[in-house]
């Protein structure tokens, strides 16, 4: 054993990029290897590889290890051999390269990282001087909680790789953190002495929190995070990089908890001297959807006060409900929506909010009324009003019909954000047999969003003969169907998803297929979150692999899945699959902390733009930015190398990109510097609106100069410019217009 754990040292530096000698292994080998090394892997346990070499000596080689030569073509042959061979062909000179990860049945991490390109910087293959890991970076995690017990977030020495936990769901006692004032901390020499504990559960944290509820956020954390160490093979973007957790409260939530929780993490960060990514796989869909709201704002200035600070976000999975309503409010016409009571949306109500920028709500008249459904049937209506008549005040109105008979009870409110006003509209029904009504009129714009499933009518509506009124009736959309708050914040990384693979060798060893064709490989899930933002910005900002992903299965119910879901669990029984936007985004939450490690002092914006910029395009994104994959599919590699476009013998390219004035009113002037590119065949400047739409392209002449854009054929607004080489976007900026 000592003999392979040297061989195994000389490997691990040439894998994984502490030197820049060839490498022969895959990731999959590599991991096979470790594990063997470990005891995890059984030595006996035939592989099927790919190889090439040497033919006649590799047959030889084969042949001497007990392994099956199977068959050849030109320098390349498929052998099976015992893992414990594995060392002996790396060392052998006859051996060139080898590959034994079949084509998507490798665990679902390792597909998602060969997907975003990390696998490249995680084995620091040039440009890059060395690996990047993650190592000297904080991942924090809001989210169910974490499996600290779970051998992916321990280290070699047996050791917690997670530096404290804030559980915000435990009493206040002596561990409740300043000056948040409650749940309970634990930090790292707690979880070190709890692991050495025969029992771990001495922790009053394991009491409470080691159920089936943080399933989610281990499994979270595992995609950003995970090392390896249960199987050697389930390795999240930044497996040598440090946790912390911050597991939030969902039952009794406040105003303060979202900011309680990134100021938490962001200053724990500091207390340790080392740039913190955060991942919030969690949020709500009513509000704004502008990131003007005082959490997405505090959450803002958090992010922006020193560098090596990033908030990455999931998008939301509600974009096949059709829960927002956006409309032009035409004068003459009287537009309604319908609204039924869903008795499981938590209001107890129905409960929708109204909102327009100032300029387009002062003219638009509103009414609440309510309607028979069978058959259809006005019954009665409030007055018109305008929002500046309930700015500021909560009006209580008692509906009844001509009867006198009360039908429910409805309180209004609006206020003033800004320059945009809220309309705030809750209704308690006396019953659900009842739709009840928005109704506009006059001139304007409006958007509402209601996060409940069917809440808005959009089905079995009458016909115009039954209720001649259905001809204005407006139906909701999945448009801006993205979480509200931070996740349309200029200042957060949203993370939109799409399908890395549907199959995945499952428990009982067998290749597991998910045969819904709604999942199409490389394509945007159906559900994931959308933009634009309510002002109309390009969200989400980039898109990451999250269906189908194989993660960690928390130790405590991993009996319970064994016995009865092992159908969706690995062959060890140490992860199991899930996906959505909230396994997406920590794949790109490990990218940014890769960023972080090889420049600790990043700004926020630097390391935005570096994921952003240099993303990915396919036939699956079409033009980007839009509003279904932002500006592409995340690139590790090439925002680690300044978007460089293969993985051998390249070197980072580094260009400027600047305009003034910005914002501009009659024009700008564009500067723009890409010399370090020695060869290329053509150059642009491609000028986008927020919708991803194409308004302008200049062809440059040269590497390095200036051009003229005037503004006179667009309107006011936000637009963005890029720098094209090739085909490829190679530098992003924001313009902002104003006529």
């Amino acid at each position: 054993m000592k003999k392979i754990i040297t061989i195994w040292c000389f490997i691990s530096m040439a894998v994984f990029g502490f030197c820049q000698a060839p490498t022969k292994f895959d990731f999959y080998l590599a991991s096979k290897q470790a594990a063997f090394d470990q005891g995890r892997e059984d030595g006996n346990k035939l592989i099927e590889i790919l190889i090439r070499g040497n033919i006649k000596e590799i047959r030889s080689l084969v042949e001497q290890n007990g392994g099956v030569f199977k068959y050849s073509y030109g320098s390349i042959a498929a052998i099976r051999i015992p893992v414990k061979a594995l060392s002996s062909f790396y060392l052998s000179n006859a051996v060139k390269r080898m590959e034994g990860a079949p084509a998507h049945i490798r665990i679902c991490n390792d597909t998602m990282r060969m997907h975003a390109h990390i696998v490249e910087a995680q084995m620091g293959m040039a440009p890059l001087t060395q690996s990047y890991k993650g190592k000297g970076v904080i991942v924090g995690f809001i989210d169910t909680g974490i499996d600290f017990v779970h051998p992916d977030f321990r280290d070699s020495l047996n050791k917690s790789r997670i530096l404290s936990i804030w559980d915000m769901n435990q009493p206040v006692n002596a561990l409740t953190p300043s000056p948040y004032g409650y749940g309970q901390e634990f930090d790292k020499p707690m979880l070190d002495t709890a692991l050495a504990d025969s029992n771990p559960k001495t922790l009053a944290y394991m009491d409470s929190a080691c159920t089936i509820l943080y399933e989610h956020g281990s499994h979270v954390a595992g995609v950003g995070t995970a090392n390896g160490r249960a199987n050697g093979l389930s390795i999240g973007a930044a497996p040598e990089s440090d946790i912390m957790m911050v597991a939030y409260n969902f039952t009794n939530q406040t105003a303060t908890e979202m900011t309680d929780a990134v100021s938490y993490l962001f200053n724990k960060a500091d207390m340790y001297g080392e740039p913190c990514v955060i991942n919030a796989s969690l949020g709500d869909y009513d509000g704004s959807h502008d990131g003007t709201d005082l959490q997405a704002l505090m959450i803002d200035s958090m992010i922006t006060a020193k560098p090596g600070r990033v908030l990455v976000a999931a998008a939301g999975n509600e974009s096949n409900i059709p829960y927002h309503l956006g409309y032009t409010v035409i004068p003459g016409d009287t537009s309604f929506t319908w609204f039924s009571y869903y008795p499981y949306s938590g209001y107890g109500s129905i409960y929708f909010d109204v909102w327009a920028d100032t300029a387009n709500f002062r003219k638009v008249q509103f009414s609440i009324g309510v309607d028979n459904v069978a058959p259809f049937k006005a019954i009665t209506r409030t007055p018109y009003s305008t929002v500046l008549s309930h700015l500021g005040k909560i009006i209580t109105d008692t509906i009844k019909n001509a009867k006198g008979n009360r039908l429910g009870i409805l309180q209004t409110y609006t206020q003033l954000v800004g320059k945009t006003y809220s309309l705030e509209v809750q209704i308690v029904p006396d019953s659900t047999s009842y739709y009840w009504r928005l109704m506009t009129t006059g001139s304007g714009k409006i958007d509402c969003w209601y996060p409940d499933p069917e809440p808005m009518v959009n089905s079995g509506l009458p016909n115009a003969s039954a209720f001649p009124e259905i001809k204005n009736y407006k139906l909701p959309d999945t448009i801006s169907t993205l979480c509200s708050s931070y996740q349309c914040s200029s200042n957060v990384i949203t993370v939109g998803d799409y399908l890395s693979r549907k199959t995945f060798i499952n428990y009982a060893d067998t290749l597991f297929t998910y045969f819904d064709s709604t999942f199409i490989e490389n394509k945007l899930t159906y559900y994931s979150g959308s933009g634009p933002t309510r002002d109309g910005r390009v969200k989400p900002d980039i898109a990451s692999p999250g269906d189908i992903c194989m993660s960690v299965l928390p130790t405590p119910v991993r009996a319970y899945f064994i016995a009865n879901g092992p159908t969706n669990i690995d062959p060890g029984g140490w992860h199991h699959t899930d996906g959505g936007t909230s396994t997406a985004a920590p794949g790109t939450a490990g990218i940014a902390a890769l960023y972080l490690q090889m420049k600790p002092t990043a700004t926020n914006i630097e390391v935005r733009n570096a994921i952003i910029s240099c993303s990915d395009q396919d036939n699956f994104t079409g033009a980007c930015p839009n509003n279904s994959y932002g500006y592409g599919k995340v690139n590790a590699f090439k925002a680690l190398t300044g978007c460089a476009a293969g993985i051998e013998n390249i070197k980072p390219i580094v260009s400027d990109l600047n305009a003034y004035p910005n914002p501009m009113k009659d024009g700008t002037i564009i500067t723009y510097d890409f010399t370090s590119i020695p060869e290329y065949c053509n150059a642009d400047i491609a000028v986008y609106d927020v919708m991803g739409k194409e308004v302008r392209d200049i062809e440059l002449k040269n590497s390095k100069g200036a051009i003229s854009f005037p503004a006179e054929s667009i309107a006011s607004g936000t637009y963005f410019y890029s720098l094209i080489i090739d085909g490829k976007r190679i530098h992003t900026e924001k313009l902002m217009a104003i006529r």
